[in-house]
């Protein structure tokens, strides 16, 4: 029996039809827009978090994102910056996501650690020039706070690369 369990796997037949199945070894590779979605999720939750926590030891959880809604919106009233300013941050966290994820499907060469340290550092960059309402919560922070929430990125662009399913 164990001889010719051996021998039907070795020439690739399955064992309960006793057909040979082709088999292919080429990699196939998860689009880089379904993989930014994945990142997008982790990003944001990481983001979110560090931003409300910094936002605690200042004025409250929420004052980045009041911070932020404001200065698009001067007459907004607090729930309506508050939202504003999350729906900003949501969409600043997918671009920079999903530009981590193509850079990390066509570049396979340094490791998405790497990757994930040259986004966050365009976007702290980004949020430093930039600045105001339009980059976001984070450049309403101090340079060292922005900077926490940068790295925070970094740490969760790589842990959800790791977490999203591959092809």
């Amino acid at each position: 029996m164990a001889s010719t369990y051996r021998r039907v796997r070795y020439r690739g037949m399955d064992l309960l039809s006793g057909q040979v199945r082709p088999v292919c070894f080429v990699r196939v590779s998860t689009p880089w827009q379904g993989l930014g979605v994945r990142v997008v999720c982790v990003a944001l939750a990481g983001t979110v978090g560090a931003i409300g926590m910094l936002g605690y030891r200042r004025d409250g959880m929420a004052a980045p994102f009041a911070a932020s809604g404001s200065g698009l919106v001067p007459g907004a009233s607090l729930a309506g910056s508050i939202l504003l300013g999350l729906t900003v941050h949501l969409a600043w966290m997918a671009v920079w996501s999903l530009v981590f994820a193509a850079l990390a499907q066509r570049v396979r060469r340094p490791p998405a650690a790497l990757v994930a340290v040259a986004v966050a550092g365009m976007a702290f960059v980004f949020s430093t020039i930039v600045g105001g309402g339009v980059a976001g919560p984070a450049a309403t922070l101090p340079t060292a706070a922005r900077a926490v929430v940068h790295i925070v990125l970094a740490v969760s662009l790589v842990i959800g690369l790791r977490l999203a399913p591959r092809g």
